[in-house]
């Protein structure tokens, strides 16, 4: 399983967010300009309107220099019909304290364990930047999520995320 130190986030997010009252937080790290961002959209709702608010809640965090700005984050969520937080994330805070590399990057977050679940691709829709498959057939963050409710550890913790590089300042 993967270690890292997840309640200082955690401890800020109930904060400035709300509840931690959820068992699993999913953070993603989005662009409203990567190509790849916008086709996983339609996964992300379908997880969102699957796992009730009392075991999953989603955050998304949008990492730029100059970050879009609530309006273009609005947009986004509007068009791509997207319930859960999306936010900007200008200063780099969460995407540096989770190391995140590219967008889409996923982790889930087991709450009440202080542990990360799952860390990566949300499916194998993109085999690299620009390589779409045809075919899906690995869905790493919906496969995490349903070990995590049998009491399981995933198969399968971390994958290795395809999308648009975070450029870091």
């Amino acid at each position: 399983m993967i270690t890292k130190k997840v309640l200082p986030f955690l401890l800020l997010f109930t904060a400035t967010q709300g509840s931690i009252a959820q068992r699993l937080q999913l953070i993603v790290f989005m662009s409203e300009t990567c190509p790849i961002c916008k086709s996983v959209t339609s996964e992300l709702r379908r997880i969102d309107e699957t796992y009730p608010d009392s075991l999953l809640s989603i955050t998304a965090y949008f990492p730029a220099r100059t970050a879009p700005k609530k309006e273009a984050i609005r947009q986004f969520a509007q068009k791509y019909k997207l319930g859960f937080d999306l936010l900007p994330d200008s200063n780099f805070t969460n995407a540096k304290h989770f190391n995140a590399k590219v967008t889409p990057e996923a982790i889930l977050i087991d709450v009440s364990a202080n542990s990360i679940v799952y860390r990566g691709m949300i499916d194998d829709s993109f085999a690299s930047v620009g390589k779409r498959r045809t075919v899906v057939k690995n869905q790493y963050l919906r496969n995490a999520i349903e070990s995590w409710r049998k009491g399981e550890t995933p198969q399968i913790s971390e994958t290795q995320p395809v999308g648009c590089i975070i450029q870091y300042p």
